[in-house]
């Protein structure tokens, strides 16, 4: 079909003078399969429950199967991807968080932060920038957070790439295929406020529209495996930056499947006075979720909470319908050939 998308395979090495990693070969374009194949989306895995199988080792590999558990251990973990600092006062800053980095894995690690400092007058920092993590160790990063001046209060949100890359093997020559670890990316999302107690302006912000409030987004019907995203407007009409928060509310009649269906990106943000902000809110169902033949509904809504106001919310409302196609077999398997005679 023309709306499938094209998926292509493709693993890149990249280093400077200091470091060397081992040397890519076709054999971990078929990790990386099996890595998926495995059901896993992404590599590290994002659930310590995703374990590759023991049979999934490379073909021209002679490794034991047990170093596949080390395998699927990512590199670095982030216990959490959001921040929040609430509000703080130019007067009284710097505001600071403490950010832990793990790596469970047996390798050393360099954890680094590139985009840190990506606007010339950032309002977040991180410090130290570049940190080395030995194996099945952690180490701590401060977040800081500079508000702009007194008479300038807003809502301030900032994603940080966290990049971790193996450091294990310095030279591919001694480089082990099957313990292949490329690097790996997270982001942490922060956020804070620097608005005074009582002088904080209401928030509004409508979904799709001038006036809506709330927005109802129906996915087509889909099979297990299969995505599809929408896109929404979120308008701010205030003359301030209003911030937004998406948490997940899961209707009554619904299932539990339904809280794994659905995603939102991004969850967290912050709209421009008189502007707007893009949110693709995504529809996967799960792979187990019909039986052959019947099909299973998903629904549910995303709570924007604006400004961390209890009160200021807005709504996206979500729908989809998964269903398990059968296949249509007339006559035998070995003749599935239909001659249609004149009428």
């Amino acid at each position: 079909h023309a709306s499938e998308p094209l998926y292509v395979d493709c693993i890149v090495n990249s280093f400077d003078g200091d470091q060397h990693p081992m040397k890519l070969t076709y054999a971990h374009v078929k990790l990386w399969r099996a890595i998926t194949g495995a059901g896993q989306d992404s590599f590290p895995p994002s659930s310590s429950a995703h374990r590759l199988p023991p049979t999934a080792a490379l073909e021209d590999s002679e490794c034991p199967a047990e170093t596949w558990g080390e395998l699927t251990k990512p590199p670095g973990i982030l216990p959490d991807s959001t921040i929040t600092l609430g509000k703080c006062l130019p007067t009284s800053g710097p505001h600071t968080r403490r950010v832990v980095v793990s790596n469970p894995s047996p390798g050393k690690v360099a954890v680094y932060w590139p985009n840190r400092r990506s606007a010339s007058k950032p309002a977040f920092d991180i410090r130290p920038e570049v940190l080395e993590i030995p194996g099945c160790s952690s180490r701590e990063f401060t977040l800081e957070y500079h508000p702009a001046g007194e008479g300038d209060y807003r809502y301030t949100v900032a994603s940080m790439d966290c990049v971790m890359v193996p450091k294990e093997n310095r030279s591919y020559r001694i480089g082990d295929a099957a313990m292949l670890v490329p690097p790996h990316t997270s982001t942490v999302v922060a956020s804070a406020h620097s608005w005074l107690s009582g002088c904080r302006a209401q928030p509004k912000v409508t979904v799709n529209s001038s006036t809506a409030e709330k927005a109802t987004v129906r996915f087509r019907s889909l099979t297990p495996g299969q995505t599809d995203a929408q896109v929404v407007v979120l308008y701010n009409h205030s003359d301030v930056v209003v911030g937004y928060r998406a948490e997940w509310v899961l209707e009554k009649e619904s299932g539990e499947s339904s809280s794994e269906a659905f995603r939102c990106f991004p969850s967290i943000g912050a709209i421009e006075p008189r502007g707007f902000a893009l949110v693709a809110v995504l529809y996967r169902p799960p792979v187990d979720s019909p039986t052959p033949g019947e099909a299973v509904e998903h629904s549910g809504a995303f709570t924007l909470l604006l400004n961390d106001l209890p009160e200021a919310t807005v709504a996206i409302g979500v729908q989809g319908k998964c269903w398990l196609d059968c296949s249509l077999k007339v006559g035998s398997d070995e003749n599935q050939v239909i001659s249609l005679g004149e009428g």
